[in-house]
């Protein structure tokens, strides 16, 4: 067994803090995959159909960067990920554990062929289905996307982890209609959560109020929300309870 077991796919976590977006669920998620497998993993960056793997070194190296950020990230990357393309030297694959907790670079054409040669076992975590199942509050290609993610999952895992079991059932249900098997090595384990802060002291409302917390994205149903509390409060007034949105905007 190698030193380090594991492929970690850190491609969507160098293209969020890249783009300098605020971290959503999903991104949690891989940071906290991160901070577990990184320092028995191989870092793996790839782009349509370019994939690099990076040294031990050079995989600490991004690890840090992207758990750290900071000012001329992008530099740094782009230094990085130069240097390891120009001192690349082929790695034995066969057997290591690719893991991809964020679906990123799953819809690539040549991903399942690119598994099969190398050897690896993947395994994926599934967010969940929503492109699939709700097409109406995603991207307009998000669909399409999304199929083909789970399909190239269904086909090539060795084993998947769902965030739920809603999720599996979601899954489960896509591959029959798609005439695909499920993989024998499926289990739910939920997301779990950092530890939190102590309270600041602040005032307690007197008021009661709702709070909402989550990207502000078609699929979160904030109009739903805000139309609910208009109703509201044309009926209760000044009794009404608050409303706090608590968001990020992942645009």
């Amino acid at each position: 067994m190698p030193d380090r077991p594991y492929l970690l796919d850190a491609s969507r976590m160098v293209w969020r803090v890249w783009t300098g977006r605020l971290p959503t669920g999903i991104d949690r998620a891989c940071i906290a995959w991160l901070e577990h497998y990184g320092p028995r993993s191989l870092a793996v960056v790839q782009k349509g159909e370019f994939r690099l793997i990076l040294s031990p070194r050079a995989s600490d190296e991004l690890f840090s960067l992207l758990l750290k950020g900071g000012k001329h990230f992008r530099r740094k990357v782009v230094f990085l990920l130069w240097r390891a393309m120009l001192q690349y030297r082929p790695v034995q694959l066969r057997g290591r554990i690719y893991l991809n907790p964020g679906h990123t670079g799953l819809d690539a054409h040549g991903l399942p062929d690119w598994l099969k040669r190398s050897g690896v076992r993947p395994v994926y975590l599934v967010h969940d289905l929503i492109p699939i199942t709700h097409p109406e509050f995603c991207r307009g290609a998000e669909q399409a996307r999304h199929q083909m993610r789970v399909r190239h999952m269904l086909e090539t895992a060795h084993g998947l982890v769902a965030n739920s079991a809603a999720t599996i059932e979601d899954l489960a249900a896509f591959a029959k209609s798609r005439g695909l098997a499920m993989p024998e090595r499926t289990l739910v384990s939920w997301l779990g959560a950092d530890e939190q802060a102590e309270p600041d002291g602040g005032p307690v409302p007197q008021q009661p109020y709702f709070l909402i917390v989550g990207t502000i994205e078609a699929r979160k149903n904030h109009l739903l929300i805000l139309h609910l509390w208009e109703r509201m409060v044309d009926s209760m007034g000044a009794a009404a309870p608050r409303l706090t949105i608590s968001a990020i905007c992942d645009a």
